[in-house]
C-alpha cells in the first residue's frame, strides 16, 4: 500500500524553515520559501551573502556557494572550521581568505559571525535557548549518572 502525503514538501532550508516556525518569525517563514507572503522575499542564503558583502567577503559567492557554509554554521559549526579550506569551496575561500592557503581566524570568525546574524534576531534567540536548555539536559543527566548532587 502507498504511504505518504497528499502534497510535496519543500526541503529548501528545512532547519531554517523549522526555526522559523518554532520562533513564531513570518520574516524567516518568507525568507525559507514556507510563507503565502514568501514571493518576492530574498531567500535566506541571499540575505547571508548581501550581509557578507557589508564586510567585505562576498565577491563572487552564489546563492549554490552559500548553502553548506550556511547550513553547517545553522546546526552548529564554528568560527574554527572556516580556517579549513575543505570546509567551503574555492569561490568561498578566496572571498573570505583572499589567496592565503592558510586560512586567517579573524577572517573566520567574521565569516561565522556575518551567517550567525544573517539568522536575524528572532533564530539567533532559538539557538540560544536551545543551546541553554541542552546545558541544561546535560547538567542533569550527569548529575542523574555520576548520583552526584553537589554543584
Amino acid at each position: 500500500p502507498y504511504i505518504g502525503m497528499a502534497f510535496g514538501l519543500d526541503a529548501k532550508c528545512s532547519g531554517p524553515q523549522l526555526g522559523a516556525l518554532m520562533a513564531n518569525s513570518e520574516r524567516v517563514s518568507g525568507a525559507c520559501g514556507f510563507s503565502p507572503k514568501s514571493s518576492g522575499v530574498k531567500d535566506v542564503y541571499q540575505q547571508a551573502i548581501e550581509r557578507l558583502a557589508k564586510d567585505g567577503m562576498a565577491a563572487g559567492i552564489t546563492r549554490n556557494d552559500i548553502k553548506k557554509p550556511f547550513m553547517a554554521v545553522f546546526y552548529g559549526q564554528a568560527a574554527p572550521a572556516f580556517t579549513n579550506p575543505e570546509s567551503m569551496n574555492a569561490t568561498v575561500w578566496a572571498a573570505v581568505h583572499g589567496s592565503r592557503t592558510v586560512g586567517s581566524e579573524e577572517q573566520a570568525k567574521k565569516f561565522h559571525a556575518n551567517i550567525v546574524n544573517s539568522f536575524g534576531p528572532e533564530l539567533k534567540a532559538l539557538r540560544a535557548a536551545v543551546r541553554s536548555a541542552t546545558s541544561c539536559l546535560m547538567a542533569s543527566r550527569l548529575l542523574w549518572t555520576t548520583g552526584s548532587t553537589s554543584t
